[in-house]
């Protein structure tokens, strides 16, 4: 993996340094410290107090933009 940081300037002539965003995001994938706390699917509970709860994941996206899940309606104690 590519993980080089790119020297930028800005429009106002700033000088910063930064890493492509797709390297950060498999870099935080690829750790089992951080992977665990990224919440792919949304959740459907009582009130929302996360992200991954939000109407907008479980009543307005397409599912077919969602990632693929799988749910067993019949076993809820999972």
């Amino acid at each position: 993996m590519d993980v080089t940081t790119k020297a930028n300037t800005s429009y106002l002539g700033n000088s910063f340094f930064a890493k492509h965003p797709s390297t950060l995001y498999a870099l935080d994938w690829a750790n089992p410290l951080l992977r665990e706390h990224i919440h792919v699917y949304p959740e459907v509970s009582g009130p929302i107090s996360e992200a991954w709860q939000a109407g907008k994941w479980v009543k307005e996206v397409d599912l077919d933009e969602l990632s693929p899940m799988w749910a067993d309606w019949d076993n809820r104690s999972l």
